[in-house]
């Protein structure tokens, strides 16, 4: 079990399913690392033949499109791959999977959330039902390309999507 896993438990959201909550406050800019998860790199093609439900626990790889991060085991996948989705986070990804930061302090048994667009420019789109002010209501693999999201969310993109921004905002 690592720090993250010991700081966290899982619970019913209601309307969307199992997340993730904090045990005890959880303070601004704390890292934590899910390196010694049990991930596995998997071919993207094999990936995209599994059900939707067990779809939504990879990631696509930052560094190969033609891999995917997913659980070794999908009947108990690590609590990070239970993190569930807000248009106003409270964690974000460094530049690589294994690592997240706290965005702002954390209260008891409030949930833990990212927003996927700094990791994911896949096909995943779903009606969002996150409640934030800043709710995009719908979201795509391409949200990344938003501006006044990539503001907001500046340093936290993973190291391809940020790649893709710069090279857009150097298009002009």
């Amino acid at each position: 079990m690592n720090l993250f896993s010991s700081r966290v438990f899982v619970a019913e959201t209601g309307s969307r399913g199992r997340g993730v909550f904090a045990k005890a406050h959880i303070t601004t800019g704390e890292v934590f690392d899910f390196s010694d998860e049990s991930w596995k790199l998997t071919e993207a093609d094999t990936v995209k033949t599994l059900p939707r439900k067990l779809l939504c626990l990879c990631c696509e790889y930052e560094h190969d499109p033609r891999f995917m991060v997913c659980p070794t085991d999908f009947t108990a996948p690590p609590i990070s791959h239970i993190v569930n989705h807000s248009c106003d986070p409270n964690m974000a990804s460094t530049d690589n999977y294994e690592t997240v930061v706290t965005l702002r302090n954390i209260s008891p048994g409030e949930e833990l959330t990212f927003d996927y667009a700094t990791f994911n420019t896949g096909t995943d789109e779903f009606y969002c039902t996150c409640g934030a002010a800043c709710c995009r209501g719908y979201v795509t693999g391409m949200d990344w390309r938003i501006p006044s999201l990539q503001e907001r969310l500046s340093g936290y993109f993973q190291k391809n999507i940020q790649e893709k921004i710069d090279a857009l905002k150097r298009q002009g």
